[in-house]
């Protein structure tokens, strides 16, 4: 039997075991399970510093209205919108369109949110069927880091310590969540700087 990752992993059983070149059901149950739990670190460290959930699932959201003709969601890019009521009307897949690698919803027939906290609120299925590469790439690099770089104490990033350990020098290339230089190339490009307006609740598949 392969790892076992979860459900948001950025890569699977068969590409890390093509990138450490060991198979899983060949290695001790302790080093496979240290390699599982660090796999699926490296995929929640990636999609926290990006603000986003790259893997298929299911959003709902209660936004604030402004009075526009667009709703800017949380995630991308949209894969089907179930619901969507402004103000507690219930709209029909007529009364909107979507552009999906955006993240946009616009309104159709006349529609506009309405003004006020928490007017807005939609269901809707977001993120990638098929796992960009680069980001399974950065996935596996950040993988490899953690995997190699835990100190004894299990501080990540330190470089070097004093004799007595009272001081610690940790490497000054790392981003938010531990992020390496390397993974933050490929990476950037994906991250969202805003959050919607309102607030946001996700929901498992």
């Amino acid at each position: 039997m392969g790892f076992s990752f979860y459900d948001k992993a950025l890569v699977s059983s068969e590409e890390v075991e093509m990138w450490i070149g060991e198979l899983a059901t060949s290695m001790e149950a302790a080093k496979k399970l240290k390699i599982e739990f660090l796999v699926n670190s490296a995929s929640e460290a990636i999609q926290d510093f990006c603000n986003r959930t790259f893997p298929v699932s299911s959003f709902s959201e209660t936004l604030d209205g402004q009075g526009s003709d667009l709703i800017t969601i949380s995630q991308y890019p949209i894969q089907s919108v179930e619901e969507l009521s402004l103000g507690g009307k219930q709209l029909t897949e007529q009364d909107f369109y979507i552009r999906k690698e955006e993240g946009a919803i616009f309104l159709k027939n006349g529609y506009r949110t309405p003004r006020g906290r928490g007017t807005v609120q939609l269901t809707y299925t977001a993120g990638y069927t098929d796992i960009p590469f680069a980001l399974r790439q950065a996935c596996l690099y950040q993988f490899q880091y953690f995997y190699s770089n835990y100190g004894e104490s299990g501080s990540l990033g330190v470089t070097s310590r004093g004799k007595m350990g009272e001081t610690e020098r940790k490497d000054p290339s790392l981003k938010e969540f531990g992020i390496i230089a390397e993974v933050y190339g490929l990476i950037k490009r994906f991250k969202r700087l805003e959050a919607p307006s309102g607030s946001m609740f996700a929901l498992g598949d």
